[in-house]
């Protein structure tokens, strides 16, 4: 995914798109990856991945899409359209004690009671 955001910024940047332009479009793209990914893992399709092992693995992969956000200066758009997500990450991989459990309500703002 990384190599393809690549190629879409160094397009874009040999076309000598506007930077806000340029923003705009990779804030829908984040937004994008967010909605797939997160509409999948609460679909029922997803639900065999509802794992800790798994959550693991997803907060791997997408922490190389907001590393290269950050490098490219996008990690404003990267963190804000990729929030729920991120949170839906965080509920799989916290471990699940009545500790942490009230705490998970702080940290999952944007995930609904269904969606939990």
């Amino acid at each position: 995914m990384v190599v393809r955001l690549e190629e879409t910024m160094c397009l874009l940047r040999h076309c000598r798109l506007n930077a806000a332009l340029t923003i705009q479009l990779f804030s829908q793209l984040f937004y994008y990856i967010n909605m797939v990914l997160f509409n999948w893992l609460v679909s029922s399709s997803g639900i065999p991945y509802c794992s800790r092992a798994f959550g693991v693995r997803l907060r791997t992969r997408l922490g190389h899409v907001n590393e290269w956000a950050y490098q490219r200066g996008l990690e404003l758009a990267a963190e804000c359209h990729m929030d729920r997500i991120n949170q839906a990450i965080i509920l799989l991989v916290t471990p699940k004690t009545v500790d942490q459990i009230s705490n998970l309500g702080a940290t999952c703002y944007k995930l609904n009671s269904v969606q939990v």
